[in-house]
């Protein structure tokens, strides 16, 4: 649907229009449809490709070695060692850094 809203005026000495159109519809569904990322849909196809040639393993005992596909969960923990010295130079982040491996 398109709108269109015009405005006039006028005075002896200047004179002044202005124009909104405005337009509804699609104009949302165009913005996702620019906007979509299909990686987590590639990544879903290739499990599903693993999965169909077996090649996915459930554990880690059951994995053959370098290179294979493992299912797991649990938590995940990630270190940046290459800021890591610097980090825990410091007394509060080595303290909190050490209470959050032990638990």
């Amino acid at each position: 649907m398109d709108a269109t809203v015009s405005a006039a005026a006028s005075a002896i000495v200047a004179k002044a229009t202005g124009e909104i159109a405005a337009r509804t519809g699609t104009t949302n569904r165009d913005t996702l449809e620019r906007t979509f990322d299909p990686l987590w849909t590639n990544a879903i196809d290739l499990l599903n490709l693993l999965e169909s040639r077996r090649l996915v393993k459930r554990g880690l005992d059951e994995a053959v070695g370098l290179g294979s596909f493992v299912l797991i969960s649990g938590e995940l923990l990630l270190i940046d060692t290459a800021n890591a010295k610097a980090n825990l130079a410091v007394p509060e982040i080595k303290s909190h850094v050490l209470k959050t491996m032990a638990d």
